[in-house]
């Protein structure tokens, strides 16, 4: 009896390694590219670093020993950009991976769809461009710029300013009326505040006289003093 459970405790300890398979495949590059350009430090990678293959000067490449599961193979070639693979691994006698391109935001397709070929043709999407085109003249943008709108704002008034001059000139109503508001403003500006409070002062003394004039109800020294005279003439 120990040694059946010896024997199937190595076969429980076996299974994973005989299902594991090799995931071997190629890196197909256009006809005006060689396989022998690439930098030597090119390489395929799955599940972000767990396992790793370096391209061989062919283009094939091997990861051995890879268990059954879903797997992400991402391959790395500088001066080309790849869409990275999703990897699909079945628990059969024979398991044939299920191959479909990764999208992080997407769930995978189901493995009864039909797969990518096997083994695997690792194609370039694009080359890695790291020139970067010199922007354009924008002149909306040129307009945003602070002292671009106050050179337009000096060249409308240098251009304006004659004109207004002329009309001022033709114009003896319009010319007073604006020396009446350019005084005010300069006032305003100056903060001329004692100015206007002895102008308010001056207002309040004025006021008095302009009452006793208008038929008050007050008696005036000059009433009084007479009727004391009429008094004492009486007496």
């Amino acid at each position: 009896m120990r040694s059946f459970a010896y024997i199937a405790a190595l076969l429980s300890l076996s299974l994973p390694l005989i299902r594991a398979i090799d995931i071997s495949g190629s890196l197909m590059l256009d006809a005006f590219q060689n396989i022998s350009t690439i930098s030597p430090s090119s390489r395929i990678i799955l599940d972000n670093g767990a396992k790793s293959a370096f391209i061989t000067l062919d283009g094939s490449f091997t990861l051995y020993g890879i268990s059954p599961g879903e797997h992400i193979l991402t391959p790395h070639v500088p001066g080309y950009t790849f869409i990275p693979l999703f990897l699909t691994i079945p628990t059969s006698a024979t398991p044939t991976p299920h191959v479909q391109p990764y999208a992080p935001n997407r769930l995978p397709l189901a493995t009864t769809l039909p797969s990518l070929p096997y083994p695997l043709e690792i194609r370039p999407v694009a080359r890695e461009d790291y020139y970067t085109a010199p922007p354009g003249l924008n002149i909306l943008g040129l307009l945003k710029n602070p002292m671009v709108l106050m050179m337009l704002f000096s060249g409308l008034m240098m251009w304006g300013m004659p004109m207004l001059t002329k009309q001022l000139e033709s114009d003896p109503e319009l010319a007073a009326e604006v020396a009446a508001t350019r005084k005010r403003m300069q006032g305003m500006q100056n903060m001329d505040w004692t100015g206007s409070l002895s102008k308010a002062l001056a207002g309040t003394e004025e006021t008095p006289a302009i009452n006793s004039g208008s038929g008050s109800s007050t008696p005036s020294r000059g009433a009084n003093s007479n009727r004391g005279k009429r008094g004492k003439g009486g007496r």
